[in-house]
């Protein structure tokens, strides 16, 4: 899988305060024809750094990307309620010859290897789940959180990730009513939007960072509806272009409410499977229109021919949008919605025929959304 952090359009720190300051390191100049003089190191220094109890019993220290060391002073009793790991590790009694133990500010000193950041995030998260408190759509939660998530697992904090896990998968719908209901809620939002409001993929879900998480921690119920939604993007609307203000076309389309993803987050894998499911999805716009065409769907009034005549316009103009980049869900839901139905001049029974049978095949095709992008052998409902 490509490695997100060098294709996401911001940097981290824009987004995710850590609360460290970090200094680049500083080099000594060469002047000929002296001798070189070799780079000067940068000191490191240490910092405490939040959260920092007085009556903390234990001081773990990590190190940040510019080397210096942050402490951070805790309760093992808070570690080991999280952790079996902590648990087994402060259980460990201490040998009565050792008396070279690390400690700090009077209690002992425990070194971890992970990024300074990173240790702070998770042990706020440990004392405090509001720490993380992100708002349901908030699209960068996957980003946000798989530092957090790849720790709990590390370190075997099992609750702490399942609580994580549990905000991604809320973020997506599970069933093809809430689908409906956040499609509904985007366009309101779209519609309504004003001048100085925040744009649409800045509040709702994006989903490679989405599909990078769910595969990583098998969040199954996210995939299926990620890839779909995926499918829909137009690979030119990549969010890379967020850095790049003189791409004017990028701008007004994504202003205009288009929908963007980071692309890059995609390993070969994961492009193998959205391509796979965006032909699939492709061909049955083909299959559906033909479904729509058997001896069950007649017209057996008085204005059969008429009836005949404009389903076969709407199978026709259906089957075109499939040419299109398609968006299979909402081309059924619009083209044969209650209000097109009642207004294209059919008959009252195939109007109401028409409208259960496309009703009936947007539920038959949510439920398949996961063997269409996952199955090696995938054969459509309608076929």
């Amino acid at each position: 899988m490509a490695d997100a952090t060098q294709t996401l359009p911001f940097r981290p720190s824009q987004h995710m305060s850590s609360g460290f300051v970090e200094t680049s390191n500083a080099e000594s100049a060469v002047a000929a024809p002296r001798p070189r003089k070799d780079k000067k190191k940068k000191k490191m220094t240490t910092k405490r750094s939040f959260p920092y109890f007085d009556d903390g019993n234990l001081v773990i220290s990590a190190k940040s990307e510019s080397q210096d060391r942050f402490l951070f002073r805790v309760h093992k009793s808070i570690l080991s309620f999280h952790s079996p790991v902590f648990a087994d590790m402060f259980a460990l009694p201490t040998p009565a010859d050792v008396t070279n133990i690390d400690s700090y500010d009077g209690v002992p000193l425990l070194h971890m290897p992970d990024p300074a950041d990173e240790v702070a995030s998770l042990l706020k998260f440990m004392y405090n789940l509001k720490s993380f408190a992100d708002r349901r759509h908030e699209p960068w939660l996957p980003w946000r959180a798989r530092p957090i998530m790849e720790l709990c697992k590390k370190y075997e904090i099992d609750g702490l990730l399942d609580h994580l896990k549990s905000r991604i998968e809320s973020a997506w719908p599970k069933t093809l009513v809430e689908w409906d209901a956040l499609e509904a809620e985007i366009a309101h939002y779209n519609d309504t939007r004003g001048i100085g409001d925040d744009i649409v993929d800045n509040q709702y879900p994006e989903p490679a960072m989405a599909i990078m998480v769910a595969t990583q921690f098998e969040l199954d119920a996210v995939l299926p509806v990620a890839f779909y939604h995926l499918s829909r993007l137009d690979t030119e609307m990549d969010r890379k272009y967020y850095s790049e203000v003189d791409d004017d076309a990028f701008l007004y389309r994504i202003t205009d409410g288009e929908r963007s993803a980071n692309w890059g987050c995609l390993g070969a894998d994961e492009l193998l499977t959205l391509t796979r499911g965006r032909e699939r999805l492709k061909s049955m716009y083909y299959w559906i229109s033909r479904h729509l065409d058997n001896p069950a769907f007649r017209c057996s009034s008085d204005k059969d021919t008429q009836c005949s005549k404009i389903l076969s316009k709407m199978r026709k103009d259906f089957q075109g949008q499939g040419s299109q980049r398609g968006d299979l869900l909402e081309h059924l839901k619009t083209g044969f919605s209650s209000t097109t139905l009642e207004g294209s001049g059919l008959c009252f029974r195939c109007t109401r025929r028409l409208e259960e049978e496309v009703k009936e095949m947007r539920e038959i095709l949510w439920d398949d959304l996961r063997g269409v992008f996952f199955d090696e052998r995938f054969k459509c409902e309608w076929r």
